[in-house]
């Protein structure tokens, strides 16, 4: 179901791009500038914890530019995510060049790995402006 309220993405990935277009969306870009350093290291909480941080850091941007406008009693959508692969139960962090890469890649091939995904969306209701 495609929705009227206005969306936010809260990233610059070109592969979520893609997958929110080829599901019919209409939305904005907004990557997150927020300080994804942290010292988790279970996948799983990771990605909850980066994406749930680029969501209401994106959230926040929106209510303080809207904050005093007739746009900040309008609904809108940000979506915040966050991808992590690992090996072993290893985190691998994104590959810092060509050469890092071909690395990463060549330690996967013929392994098990595990892919973390997590999606999170938050929309505020009118009184959350006042309050940010």
């Amino acid at each position: 179901m495609v929705t009227q309220i206005p969306i936010i993405l809260a990233s610059n990935s070109p592969r979520r791009k893609e997958l929110l277009e080829r599901a019919g969306y209409t939305f904005t870009v907004m990557p997150s500038d927020c300080d994804e350093a942290t010292d988790i290291r279970f996948p799983k909480d990771m990605v909850m914890e980066l994406a749930g941080r680029k969501a209401e850091n994106v959230y926040k941007k929106v209510c303080a530019d809207h904050a005093g406008t007739e746009a900040e009693t309008q609904p809108f959508i940000v979506i915040g995510s966050d991808t992590v692969v690992a090996l072993n139960g290893r985190i691998l962090g994104k590959p810092v060049d060509y050469d890092d890469a071909y690395n990463t890649l060549n330690s996967l091939s013929g392994q098990t790995h595990n892919v973390y995904t997590c999606l999170l969306y938050t929309s505020p209701s009118p009184r959350d402006y006042a309050a940010s």
